[in-house]
């Protein structure tokens, strides 16, 4: 993904600048409208800035009043450097901020060689996401 490391993987390694959560809980019934149940970046937590290690724990704090289960996703996102593809649509945007023309990156013939859509970005790693569930007795409680 970035400047060949895919295929040529050089000894050094990127810092994890943060890691991310995300918690989705399923709908409780048919409509219920599910944007309020994806919570992207529901948590997140720094890494330390000299260390070749980040570790997080978290607890849900809401999921056992909530009475509903919930999956969680752990995001590891490493620091930002220029990345192969990362604005792919490059918006130019207009003075109230609303995009006004795209210049895609298509990755093939009809950019030069050398335009490979460079962006600043941070590489991303990401979780099986786990389920946690709330366990009920046949009396409902």
């Amino acid at each position: 993904m970035s400047l060949g490391e895919s295929y040529y993987p050089s000894d050094e390694r990127y810092h994890i600048d943060h890691i991310e959560v995300v918690r989705i809980r399923p709908q409780a019934f048919e409509h219920e409208p599910p944007k309020d149940l994806v919570e992207d970046q529901w948590k997140v937590f720094d890494c330390p800035d000299n260390s070749a290690v980040c570790e997080v724990e978290f607890s849900d704090s809401d999921f056992a009043q909530a009475g509903r289960d919930a999956l969680y996703y752990v995001r590891a996102i490493e620091e930002v450097i220029p990345t192969i593809n990362s604005d792919n649509l490059r918006p130019q945007l207009d003075s109230a901020g609303k995009v006004k023309l795209v210049s895609p990156c298509y990755g093939d013939h009809k950019l030069a060689k050398q335009d490979q859509c460079h962006a600043p970005e941070g590489q991303r790693a990401w979780s099986s996401r786990f389920l946690s569930t709330i366990r009920r007795s046949k009396e409902g409680t």
